[in-house]
């Protein structure tokens, strides 16, 4: 499947979860979802996020999951969502 045809859905994902339309476990969910259809039986490889131009770090699904629950990280990983949000444009998606 090309990254291509996810993205939107991915986007749309966060922007539900960030108008708390839809809950954590719904977003994880939906995610590992989405990341299974590009798995082949040997592949090791995951689903990765960058949420904006110059982002420094790529996050997967497991990442995503920790950092929502996290004290520490909790609200940067929500600033992440939120500017993904607000500008798609910046928005990048991996699978390696």
């Amino acid at each position: 499947m090309d990254l291509n045809n996810i993205r939107p859905t991915v986007k749309k994902l966060f922007a539900q979860f960030h108008n708390n339309e839809i809950n954590k476990e719904h977003l994880i969910s939906e995610l590992y979802k989405i990341e299974a259809t590009l798995k082949d039986d040997d592949d090791d490889k995951d689903l990765w996020f960058r949420f904006f131009k110059g982002d420094s770090i790529a996050t997967t699904i497991v990442n995503l999951n920790n950092d929502i629950n996290s004290r520490v990280n909790h609200d940067y990983i929500l600033d992440k969502i939120e500017i993904s949000v607000s500008n798609p444009k910046g928005f990048t998606i991996f699978y390696s």
